[in-house]
């Protein structure tokens, strides 16, 4: 069965020593690129494990959010595209860029386009809120999702996942990890294949509008050629061939478009890293991490939904980035220490059209980007339960933009993102913390917006000041974290949309992000227990001004202002379980004028299943009570992003 996040079903009493071993080597997390036990870092941070997110069947980056206080995605309603929302503070699409860093095993992924991740094989996934530059840098602005996969080793393991459910749902998932020689060369593979039918009728060609395919396949080769040495070689590929994205009239409430052009998704990501891990004599560890990462997003989609080809537009754009991070790290008996170097090359080409009643319009962008870092954290013991970590990064980054037919431009930023917390240690299971940093998002041109003659935006940055306590009860069978922040964010970057294919991000001067997040884990009986998140947020614009209108006071886009998950889970000796989730957010609004909105909600999950030695066998509803919840208004009130329906569905995996 599933190894929990706070590894409270072994917490029972009379099992304290067992639930130690848990904690001491099951809660050991690596986001903040140190090697600690969870409920010793001093920040915010969830912990979902791998066989956590099978069973639930998360197996898209968004579905973190229904786990998570004080995190929510913007609504898209295409594969492959997400926009973490994180204390109120959001990314752009057209700004291809995000608020919070995806990093998978050390390799950054910056941009919303192919920010996604299908969770094969993955050890856990760490979400870390609050700001992350010093150490993450550019786009690490409120939070990091950093997540781990599986080590391949000397064991040899392997698991196949079947899913059959709604809508013709398709799915095969398998991993498989063997050593190729004993204590020196390893292998490992992954992959998965998804189809389901859309939930978006067409009545103009009588199909959906919307149906759904995607393939993924990682490989990992690890050479550990002397005990000192640890090279690992990664290539990881994600497809789509879609349909349409989910999006209809903002007037249609019944899931149907009469689109007669067709609408698709055939974007794809790829990467490549080498990781190289040595441990030297005195203790000290090095790390380097080179990457490749390309990401296509290619897209076509119809605007108007009617049968005329009057309105639509596509994307074919290619992010290529190159990246390199080297780390030395090290510890002594008061204090740990670590110091690194990072550089990385975009070489990005953007194409858009967009057809119109009369005419066609094509806008073609070339940009290169560069950043070179240095970054550092040490933290002193201070004698008694007082310890400080003082760290901070240094950054240089620069951008230059070729549009066909224009003159070049160019600019260049320079950065420093300090962080200091103090923390107190009130016994081994139980701190609070205090700290300041600050976070950094880089800056960059409007791509797509001739009428603006492609201004640029100036970087956005956080002043965050946090506090929290995270600990154990004395039995064990509680776990909690709870925090307070306060961050002001000066040249917030805002993304306005005039009309489909017109859009821009301008500077508001001015913004205000206040909140509190709580996570709560108690064991009710030894096979019974109850989880529970609540993330509160008030995100308001001080002052906004864009041409003549004023929108202080306003709430920022996307960002509701309280996200909840309730969540109790039983287990039966026998093998029996069952586990029933709700998750909610409050409304949030989909332009900075607080026109057009996207209703609040909560949505129920449920799931009933049988484990018996390495069979698992379940039975799901997703959206139990189909509730609706459209995002209408979107693209400046043209648009309805429909929210999907209720689900049903059988899973069986098999260990190997």
């Amino acid at each position: 069965m599933a190894r929990s996040y706070w590894g409270l079903l072994l917490a029972a009493p009379g099992m304290t020593a067992i639930a130690a071993d848990v904690q001491n080597n099951e809660m050991v997390v690596t986001a903040t690129k140190t090697e600690l036990p969870a409920v010793q870092v001093p920040a915010s941070l969830s912990v979902l494990y791998g066989e956590d997110l099978e069973e639930r069947r998360v197996d898209s980056v968004s579905q973190l959010a229904a786990m998570t206080p004080g995190m929510a995605f913007q609504p898209w309603g295409q594969a492959g595209t997400n926009l973490a929302v994180v204390r109120g503070v959001t990314g752009s699409g057209s700004g291809f860029n995000s608020a919070m860093l995806l990093s998978e095993d050390g390799v950054p992924l910056l941009a919303g386009q192919g920010f996604d991740n299908n969770f094969l094989d993955v050890d856990r996934v760490e979400i870390l809120r609050g700001p992350q530059s010093s150490l993450y840098g550019r786009n690490a602005e409120v939070g990091v999702i950093n997540v781990v996969t599986r080590t391949p080793d000397n064991l040899q393991r392997g698991e196949i996942t079947a899913i059959a459910g709604s809508r013709q749902r398709q799915q095969l998932r398998g991993s498989f990890s063997t050593p190729l020689v004993e204590d020196r060369l390893y292998a490992a593979v992954a992959g998965e294949w998804k189809s389901q039918n859309g939930y978006v009728d067409n009545t103009t060609t009588g199909g959906k509008a919307d149906d759904r395919e995607r393939n993924n396949a990682r490989i990992v080769l690890r050479w550990t050629p002397t005990d000192a040495d640890d090279i690992r070689l990664r290539y990881s590929q994600q497809r789509y061939h879609d349909g349409g994205s989910q999006w209809g009239p903002a007037a249609s409430r019944n899931r149907k478009v009469a689109s007669g052009t067709d609408s698709w998704n055939h974007s794809q990501a790829s990467v490549a890293s080498l990781d190289y891990r040595h441990m030297l004599s005195n203790g000290w560890q090095f790390r380097s991490i080179s990457a490749r990462t390309e990401i296509l997003d290619r897209i076509q989609q119809d605007t108007d939904f009617t049968a005329p080809d009057t309105l639509h537009m596509q994307r074919d754009n290619q992010f290529t980035t190159l990246s390199q991070e080297f780390r030395l790290q090290g510890e002594g008996s008061d204090h740990r220490w670590l110091a690194g170097l990072y550089f990385d090359r975009d070489d990005n080409d953007y194409r858009f059209v967009q057809k119109l009643p009369m005419m066609s319009t094509e806008m073609r962008n070339a940009q290169i980007g560069n950043t070179q870092a240095l970054f550092g954290e040490w933290t002193q013991m201070l004698g008694g339960p007082w310890s400080v970590t003082l760290g901070g990064r240094i950054e240089r980054s620069e951008i230059e933009m070729s549009p066909t037919g224009m003159d070049k431009r160019s600019s260049t930023w320079h950065n420093v993102s300090p962080k200091i917390t103090v923390q107190y240690q009130w016994q081994p299971d139980l701190q609070s913390y205090a700290s300041y940093s600050q976070g950094y998002r880089a800056g960059g041109y409007n791509l797509f917006s001739p009428a603006t003659d492609y201004f640029r935006y100036n970087p956005e940055k956080v002043h965050s000041w946090e506090l929290g306590v995270k600990g154990l009860s004395d039995d064990r069978r509680l776990r909690y974290s709870s925090s307070v922040y306060l961050m002001d964010i000066d040249d917030m970057q805002v993304q306005q949309v005039v009309q489909a294919g017109v859009v821009y991000i301008n500077n508001a001067a001015k913004a205000r992000s206040t909140g509190w997040e709580l996570e709560a884990d108690y064991a009710l009986l030894p096979e019974l227990r109850l989880q529970g998140s609540l993330g509160l947020n008030h995100t308001r614009f001080d002052n906004y001004r864009d041409g003549s209108n004023d929108y202080a006071g306003n709430h920022n886009t996307f960002a509701p202002d309280a996200t909840a998950s309730l969540g109790l889970r039983y287990e039966h000796t026998s093998g029996a379980y069952g586990l029933l989730q709700w998750h909610g957010a409050s409304h949030s609004f989909l332009d900075a004028g607080n026109q057009y909105r996207q209703a609040g909600y909560g949505v129920v999950d449920m799931t009933l299943g049988y484990a018996w030695r390495d069979l698992d066998v379940s039975l799901f509803v997703d959206n139990l009570t189909d509730k609706e919840y459209d995002a209408v208004g979107y693209l400046n009130g043209s648009v309805r992003i429909y929210s999907p329906p209720r689900e049903l569905g059988l899973k069986v995996s098999y260990k190997l």
